[in-house]
Order: C-alpha cells, then sequence, then structure tokens
C-alpha cells in the first residue's frame, strides 16, 4: 500500500470514528432539545441555524475548500492564504450580519426568535474563524487534529447543553452553548496549528485577496447550491407556519442530515490527497480516484 492510500485510510479512519461519536452526541441531544424545549423551543433554534447556514455561504464564499487545495499543493503558503482569507470573511460577515437584520424586520419575527438569530450569528462568526483552520489542517492532511478538535468541542456543547436543559433552562441559553462550542473548537485548532507549526498573521494583500475570490468563486457556487437547498425550505417553511409545526419539521430534518456524514468524511480525506498527486503530476491519481469511487458506491447503495 503507498503513502497516499495510508495517509487517505488513516485520516478517513480517524474523520469516522470522530463522526461516529459526535453523531452519538447529537442523538442524545435530540432526545433532550424536543423534551425539555419543546417544538416551539426546536424551531426558534433550528429557524436560526438555518438562517446562518445560508448566510454562512456568503461569508466563506468557497475559501475553505480552495484553501484546502492549495495548501496542500503548497503548504508554505499557510500564512498568506490564512491571513487574507480570515480578513476577507470578517468583512462578509459584516455585510451578512447586516442584511440578517434587514431580513429579520422584514420577516417579522418574534423577539425572543430575533435574539436567538443573533446568538447563533456570534457562534457563527467564531465557527467561520474555525473552519479556516481546519482547512488548514485538512490542506496538510493532519486529520487527527480535526477530529480531536470536534470531539472536544461537541462534547462540552452537549454535556452543558444538557445540564442546563435538566436544570430547567430554555432556547436562550442552549443558543449561548454554541457559541462556547464554536469557541472551543477555535482554540483547540489554533493550539493545534502551533503545534506542528507556527502561524504567523500577515498583512491584508489586496492582490491576494482578489486572486482567493476569483479562484474561490467555483467552490462557492457548489458549496452555495448544496447548503442553499437543504436550508431554504426550513426559513420559507418559517413564514408560512407557526414555530411548533416548524419545530416537528426541523427535528426530523436535522436528524436526516447527520446521516450525511459517511460521503463528507470520505471526501474531507480524499481530496487533499487528490489536489496533491495532481500537483506533483501522479500517475497514481487515477487509482486512487478509481478506488475512492467504488468505496463510495458500495457505501452508498445499502
Amino acid at each position: 500500500m503507498n503513502n497516499s492510500v495510508k495517509t487517505i485510510t488513516k485520516n478517513a479512519s480517524v474523520l469516522m470514528l470522530s463522526q461516529l461519536i459526535t453523531w452519538g452526541m447529537a442523538l442524545v441531544l435530540m432526545i433532550f432539545l424536543p423534551r425539555y424545549l419543546g417544538a416551539v423551543g426546536v424551531g426558534k433554534f433550528q429557524l436560526a441555524s438555518s438562517l446562518w447556514a445560508i448566510v454562512s455561504i456568503v461569508v466563506s464564499f468557497g475559501m475553505d475548500t480552495y484553501m484546502t487545495k492549495e495548501i496542500a499543493r503548497a503548504p508554505e503558503k499557510v500564512n498568506q492564504l490564512f491571513s487574507a482569507s480570515v480578513t476577507l470573511q470578517i468583512l462578509l460577515f459584516v455585510l451578512g450580519a447586516g442584511g440578517m437584520t434587514l431580513y429579520t424586520r422584514f420577516a417579522n419575527y418574534p423577539d425572543d426568535t430575533v435574539l436567538i438569530i443573533a446568538i447563533i450569528g456570534a457562534a457563527t462568526f467564531i465557527g467561520q474563524l474555525s473552519l479556516s483552520c481546519r482547512a488548514i489542517l485538512n490542506g496538510l492532511e493532519r486529520m487527527e487534529f480535526v477530529s480531536l478538535s470536534d470531539i472536544v468541542a461537541k462534547g462540552i456543547a452537549t454535556l452543558v447543553s444538557i445540564i442546563l436543559l435538566v436544570l430547567g433552562y430554555g432556547v436562550t441559553a442552549v443558543a449561548f452553548v454554541s457559541i462556547l462550542g464554536s469557541f472551543v473548537g477555535l482554540v483547540t485548532q489554533l493550539s493545534a496549528l502551533r503545534r506542528i507549526g507556527q502561524l504567523h498573521f500577515k498583512p491584508f494583500d489586496i492582490s491576494l485577496a482578489q486572486k482567493i475570490l476569483i479562484a474561490s468563486f467555483p467552490f462557492f457556487l457548489i458549496n452555495g447550491f448544496l447548503v442553499f437547498y437543504t436550508q431554504v425550505d426550513i426559513v420559507i417553511i418559517s413564514l408560512l407556519v407557526s414555530e411548533e409545526a416548524l419545530g416537528w419539521y426541523g427535528a426530523a430534518d436535522r436528524l436526516f442530515s447527520t446521516l450525511l456524514f459517511i460521503p463528507t468524511v470520505f471526501m474531507a480525506a480524499v481530496f487533499p490527497a487528490l489536489s496533491r498527486m495532481h500537483s506533483e503530476g501522479s500517475e497514481r491519481i487515477n487509482n486512487v480516484s478509481r478506488l475512492s469511487f467504488d468505496l463510495l458506491l458500495l457505501a452508498a447503495v445499502p
């Protein structure tokens, strides 16, 4: 077995293990949320998550995927790409937050729902910074740190959420826990990056930023279509039915989406390796691509 296949196997294994653990955590939390928050509380939380998932399309702009591809080919570009992409994401998040403010006023959501949306927005901002760190780790093919970050962050968030629910706290408290989870994930990934190599923030380079936006645009279209397709139904339903009905729909939708972790994990492990082999002109890329397709097909049919 060559080194590329070994790396893919190792990364896919650690990611699959972490996804099984975090999926179990999500399943446990999904048992507690409807029971303690009720359908209305779940509806508010699901609406906020879906709205910010759509905004995140613009904030990320496909830059995470582009960074993973470029860093897999040229690891020495880490600091330049990280600095430029983070600065761009901060600017795009400000625009997205402004658009979200206008939309919530237009939709005339209740005040407590708007508060939940604002809290999830703060968690989303931290999460976007975390995704940039994840893109670097993916590009360096160090998925063990990505797995560790997911387990620690989601484990703490799940435990704290369950404790708060049992103690009688409501959806606002649970929403604040999402900020805690995002922050823990960011700190864990930054610590991992400092462990495997220094991460320095470089001055903003306008020409590099323009190049990143242009190169990321195809990924923005692909990711944007997928996310918008899976999340827009929640937003539309929120304008037509009560928050209680939205909560029942959201619970089922969230459970369904967690089952998509198998192809997500596998492609996260394969993508940087394929990108690296392409830049090296390796003849193994055809074999690895064929093997990857066969494995995904075997996993999809059952």
